[in-house]
């Protein structure tokens, strides 16, 4: 289909039809939030505005995308555009990595602010990435993820001010007590850990029955094995 602008006289959408299909939306602002470490930016797309985690270059007037089809050739991701990572080429530092398909917020990785992964390479039929603790994970390719590295990354070099604003922010004092540091509780250096394999959500826990006896229950005046104290036998 050839489509041609009457308002310039030329040729507008030449060669451009099918694909695949894109949400796109616009970034409106980028601001602080108390409730999260990193910024958040409100975006606006067909569906309507939003609140996301903000990459660590994203200002407004931004345009991102949002993809969830697995091309045949992988893609270099743009910062702020959310693919699955098994669209994405290996190397690419990405955010907000679920660890399984439409997984909850407590099972999403790199959420901090200044944090992100890595994908390392594909493992059969999984996908291996490298978290922010080092720790290395094999997910399915169809898990969404957010190219670049999330906002704010100086927070933790941010100074406090004054005492009181720590425990104004929900952080305690310390006991001010000095310990001795004599080296056992120094660095060790362990061997790392294998890739954890994440199929699915994790099964339920199964129900529990406490059988345990107590001190009280085995008491022999009070409990349940009480004794004559005149017979000196069990009830």
């Amino acid at each position: 289909m050839l489509r041609i602008s009457f308002r310039k006289g030329r040729k507008v959408n030449q060669r451009v039809g099918g694909g695949y299909k894109f949400d796109w939306f616009w970034v409106l602002e980028v601001r602080r939030d108390a409730n999260y470490s990193p910024f958040i930016a409100l975006v606006i797309g067909a569906k309507g505005r939003r609140w996301i985690l903000a990459t660590e270059h994203m200002t407004a007037g931004d345009i991102i995308r949002t993809s969830c089809e697995l091309p045949k050739i992988l893609v270099h991701g743009k910062e702020g555009d959310s693919w699955p990572v098994g669209a994405l080429m290996p190397g690419t530092i990405v955010n907000c990595v679920e660890l399984y398909p439409n997984c909850t917020d407590n099972c999403i990785i790199a959420r901090n602010a200044g944090t992100s992964a890595t994908i390392l390479r594909k493992a059969g039929d999984f996908v291996m990435i490298q978290a922010p603790s080092k720790r290395e994970y094999c997910i399915k390719p169809q898990c969404m993820a957010t190219v670049g590295r999330l906002s704010n990354v100086n927070r933790n070099k941010e100074p406090w001010g004054s005492m009181n604003m720590k425990r104004r922010m929900g952080i305690r004092m310390g006991s001010g007590l000095w310990h001795r540091k004599d080296g056992y509780c120094g660095r060790k250096v362990h061997p790392p850990l294998p890739p954890l394999t994440v199929e699915g959500p994790r099964p339920p826990r199964p129900q529990t029955n406490s059988v345990t006896l107590s001190k009280w229950d085995h008491n022999a005046i009070f409990g349940n094995g009480t004794t004559n104290l005149l017979f000196g036998f069990h009830r």
